[in-house]
């Protein structure tokens, strides 16, 4: 994320839904400036970026579950 940020900001608007994972959204809040480690808020913060043709963008942030196997 923090390497291709100029292209993402370019795709964001045209974005209506957006997936990532914990990681992902961390970073994505550190290279934008949110100034937040929650992921509620960023999610929230990355669904009111601006938007060229729809007027609501859906994120999803997931979360890894690990299967142990003992």
């Amino acid at each position: 994320m923090q390497f291709f940020r100029e292209p993402l900001e370019k795709v964001m608007p045209y974005a209506n839904v957006v997936f990532g994972n914990e990681a992902e959204a961390e970073t994505f809040s550190e290279v934008f400036g949110f100034g937040t480690k929650d992921r509620k808020e960023i999610a929230k913060k990355m669904a009111q970026m601006p938007l060229v043709r729809h007027t609501h963008r859906i994120v999803i942030i997931t979360q890894a579950i690990y299967n142990l196997f003992i």
